[in-house]
């Protein structure tokens, strides 16, 4: 039997951002099954969501390993959440200066 052509475009859209097959296939199938294989929504911006979800695992299994646990992962996401929000501040802040009075 052929493979499915989306199946196939799902993988070479990851492997043109350098993630291997072996990593796609499980959290592909996760997604067509919470999605309930509703593909648009996983082709929907280059598979964006696939990728997302690819890093997601990825971050999730490097907290595990990790002795310490979630303490070090829960600084990660606050450093990163605080980055985000200094980020969208500066944002604004640009925009208010540009701003007729």
């Amino acid at each position: 039997m052929a493979p499915n052509p989306r199946v196939t475009k799902a993988f070479r859209a990851m492997k043109a951002i350098g993630i291997a097959e072996e990593k796609v296939k499980p959290v592909l199938k996760k997604l067509l099954k919470l999605y309930e294989k509703n593909w648009e929504l996983i082709e929907e911006e280059n598979y964006r969501v696939l990728a997302d979800a690819i890093f997601d695992e990825d971050d999730t299994k490097e907290c595990e390993k990790n002795p310490n646990g979630g303490n070090v992962c829960a600084v990660s996401c606050f450093v990163l959440v605080f980055c985000i929000l200094a980020l969208v501040l500066y944002c604004l802040s640009l925009l208010m200066c540009h701003l007729p009075i």
